[in-house]
């Protein structure tokens, strides 16, 4: 029973702060608005994906979720992008990059979802939980993204002007993101649905926010 409260609790937990980080988006600049509403829409449809999985009794029409149930694949790109573009002070990057990344995720997305096939596993006898049978596990792609992150992270922390703080959360929860798609592929998972990772990088966006209010 532990590992049915401990999901339930990660799933308020992050509904929480998706809320929250959603309504303070609302008065965020406007360059950086429509970023951030496309990551915490994408994954508060992700979440409501996830309920119905958790709490359905009927597998019959569980496989339309399939459609908002990986859209943390294209979010939590963008959600590291946008917080390591205010991590470097100072700088040039240009954000319409960032909009071009989330246009090609968001096509990337539709086209793999629509081609492959998905099957529904059941987690623990208790919660269904979703696979997507593509040529590559998805766990590869996610350790490969955050271990990207961690990269790019770590050399940003040799500049002067770096917010470390927001830095420090991005390397944590890239961390974090890899570690726990090791254990989903030896099958050692304790919490399904990625939940930590994606707890750990919606905190993290949250954590900007509250940045970027200060400023």
């Amino acid at each position: 029973m532990f590992d049915i409260f401990a999901i339930i609790f990660c799933l308020l937990l992050i509904f929480l702060l998706l809320i929250k980080g959603l309504i303070k988006t609302l008065y965020c600049p406007k360059k950086i608005k429509a970023i951030l509403l496309f990551v915490f829409l994408t994954l508060i449809l992700r979440y409501v994906s996830i309920s119905f999985l958790m709490f359905s009794t009927n597998i019959k029409n569980l496989y339309l979720l399939k459609y908002f149930y990986f859209m943390n694949s294209i979010s939590i790109p963008i959600a590291g992008l946008i917080c390591i573009y205010i991590s470097v002070r100072n700088n040039k990057l240009n954000l319409s990059y960032t909009y071009f990344v989330m246009l090609v995720l968001t096509v990337l997305y539709l086209v793999i979802t629509v081609k492959y096939p998905t099957l529904i596993n059941v987690y623990n006898n208790k919660l269904y939980t979703m696979n997507l049978c593509t040529p590559i596990d998805i766990d590869i792609y996610y350790i490969l993204l955050n271990l990207l992150f961690l990269v790019v992270s770590f050399r940003i922390l040799k500049r002067n002007l770096v917010n470390f703080n927001v830095i420090s959360m991005v390397i944590i929860s890239s961390i974090v993101g890899i570690i726990q798609s090791i254990l989903n592929i030896g099958d050692y998972s304790i919490i399904p649905y990625n939940m930590i990772c994606d707890l750990f990088w919606v905190y993290t966006t949250y954590y900007y926010l509250k940045k970027v209010e200060k400023h």
